[in-house]
C-alpha cells in the first residue's frame, strides 16, 4: 500500500507529524485503517527534545494542518484553527511571540479571508515595531 499510495513525507517542518499526514492522505485515496487498543511501543519524551513542549509540537502540527488533503474542510479548518489560537496563546505566554511569526504569517490566511488576513498581518507587524506583545481575538 505504500508503494502505491506514497510513504511518509520527509520535511523537516513537520517533524513528529508524519504520522498523521501519511494516515490522512490514506485515508482520501480510500484506505481503511484499524487502530490497536493495546500500546506496542513506549516513546520516551524529554525537555531538550522535538516533542519535549506543547509548544514544540504545535510548530509542526501546524505546519501539517495547512498541507493536509482532505474532503472534510469544515474538520480540518476548525482543527486548524482551534491549534493555531492554541499555538497564540502558548506563544504568548512564554514571550515567545517572534519565534513564531513567520508561521503565523503563514496560517492566518489559510484560515480567513484575504482582507481579513492583510488586516491580521498589518496589526502584527505593528504589535512587533511597537514592541507589544499581540492580544489575538477573532470571532
Amino acid at each position: 500500500i505504500l508503494d502505491i499510495h506514497g510513504k511518509f513525507p520527509e520535511e523537516l517542518e513537520i517533524q513528529n507529524c508524519e504520522d498523521y499526514l501519511l494516515w490522512t492522505s490514506l485515508l482520501e485515496k480510500g484506505c481503511k485503517l484499524l487502530g490497536i487498543k493495546e500500546p506496542y511501543l513506549f516513546y520516551r519524551v524529554h525537555v531538550a527534545s522535538s516533542t519535549g513542549s506543547e509548544l514544540k509540537l504545535l510548530f509542526p502540527l501546524l505546519n501539517a494542518l495547512m498541507i493536509i488533503p482532505g474532503k472534510h474542510l469544515i474538520n480540518q479548518h476548525n482543527h486548524l484553527e482551534k491549534t493555531f489560537f492554541r499555538f497564540l496563546t502558548l506563544l504568548q505566554e512564554q514571550d515567545k511571540l517572534r519565534e513564531g511569526r513567520e508561521l503565523i504569517i503563514k496560517v492566518i490566511p489559510k484560515l480567513y479571508p484575504r482582507t481579513k488576513s492583510l488586516f491580521l498581518k498589518s496589526m502584527w507587524k505593528l504589535s512587533l515595531k511597537v514592541g507589544k506583545s499581540a492580544t489575538w481575538r477573532l470571532r
